[in-house]
């Protein structure tokens, strides 16, 4: 993907494409001066290769909702008011179902105005909780880039570097990538995702939460948003103890698993602001075996649905 525009270029204007198109580094091919690398040959190439990566990263994302887009005609970027017809945003847009994007304009800034959708979302970067309008500022390196409560967004590791499969490439020393999958999640509400492959997991936060994910065999890892510290862990029902597969960072809980194929449940207990006694009194869950229960289902059909609150 290619931006005409010469030499007044902002960071947006070049990392922007890495991120939702072709991860190319020419900015216009009429005018050789408006060549990344001609202008600021250093900075434009730790750019580049930080969105290089994280476009390669959401692969499995990207590349889910440009099925959609073949199945349905919905694009994967998404106007506001294509969303909301309410929504009068003009320089922000929607990256598929569960990301927001508010490029960087401005010459050299490293800051901006961003008018958030309605509900809550997170910073991509920091997973700091956001609502309304907000003053958003980072390294060159990052763009504006939100995710909403409730999301769930597949994607493979920033460690990949070529989606060609190893005997392609035929060089060990680069890592391609495999049949694993890495989920982040925002549990919040009820919301479902089908992944291009037809990997299906859904998400339901009522008493507990539950995430349904169903599969061949593969590798699954799983990074929850947790509220606090996990009171139980539970694989099948069998606790497992922190160290054993999962581990809390005081944002996520991470957890690997070798997912045999069929169906897996994972119950994280207490790591949900949305969860609710039994008796729905509005009160956190207790590390009595309520909490956050993640029943991951992992099936292979090209719908997608997703509920929202």
């Amino acid at each position: 993907m290619d931006l005409d525009g010469g030499c007044e270029i902002g960071r947006a204007r070049f990392v922007e494409p890495v991120v939702v198109g072709e991860p190319r580094v020419g900015l216009g091919d009429r005018d050789e001066i408006a060549r990344a690398w001609m202008i600021e040959p250093g900075r434009a190439l730790d750019n580049y290769r930080a969105y290089a990566k994280l476009h390669t990263a959401l692969f499995p994302y990207l590349y889910t909702y440009a099925k959609q887009a073949s199945v349905d005609g919905t694009p994967l970027i998404r106007p506001l008011p294509l969303v909301d017809p309410n929504d009068t945003t003009a320089d922000e847009y929607w990256l598929g179902g569960e990301l927001l994007v508010a490029p960087v304009l401005e010459k050299s800034s490293l800051s901006r105005t961003v008018t958030l959708p309605a509900g809550t979302w997170f910073d991509y970067w920091t997973n700091k909780k956001v609502e309304g309008t907000i003053t958003w500022s980072g390294p060159q390196t990052q763009i504006p880039l939100f995710v909403r409560a409730g999301a769930i967004v597949p994607r493979i590791s920033q460690d990949i570097q070529t989606l060609t499969d190893a005997a392609y490439v035929d060089n060990p020393t680069i890592r391609t990538a495999d049949d694993a999958l890495d989920f982040l999640i925002y549990p919040s509400g009820s919301s479902h995702l089908v992944v291009y492959d037809d990997t299906e997991v859904s998400v339901d936060v009522i008493e507990t939460t539950k995430i349904t994910v169903k599969s061949v065999a593969r590798p699954l890892q799983l990074d929850v948003y947790a509220v606090a510290h996990p009171t139980s862990v539970r694989i099948d029902g069998t606790e497992r103890a922190e160290g054993d597969g999962w581990q809390f960072d005081g944002t996520f809980v991470t957890l690997t698993l070798a997912h045999a194929g069929g169906t897996t449940t994972i119950e994280f207990g207490g790591i949900s602001p949305d969860e609710t006694s039994p008796g729905g009194c509005g009160c956190h869950a207790s590390g009595d075996g309520s909490g956050l229960i993640v029943v991951l289902v992992l099936a292979w059909s090209v719908r997608r649905r997703r509920c929202r609150n």
